[in-house]
């Protein structure tokens, strides 16, 4: 099962994604593939934004690590987005896909 714990706080947001889905096979996981382009897809988006931010990968260990350190509207959204969108992922693959949110 693949797992995301978002934690949202005043100063800091962390995406961490961790495990594999097991959807399918390698190369065929469409729920592997949607979390991991979802991940990239945001990382660039706040690179564009900012530098004080941190994204880690590790296939080996299948974990994703997204760090930003710091708050603004656009930041916010673009993670209200993210969110959305693992949420959506959660309803339809639910025994695949496991999302977390602290507060």
């Amino acid at each position: 099962m693949t797992k995301v714990v978002i934690t949202l706080d005043n100063t800091q947001t962390r995406v961490l994604v961790s495990g594999h889905s097991n959807y399918d096979v390698s190369g065929k996981d469409i729920v592997c593939s949607s979390v991991s382009s979802l991940m990239y897809y945001v990382a660039s988006l706040i690179s564009e934004l900012t530098k004080n931010f941190e994204f880690r990968e590790d296939e080996k260990s299948a974990t994703m690590d997204l760090v930003i350190n710091e708050k603004n509207d656009t930041i916010d959204a673009i993670i209200r987005c993210l969110i959305y969108s693992f949420e959506t992922i959660e309803e339809d693959y639910s025994d695949y896909f496991k999302l977390t949110i602290n507060k």
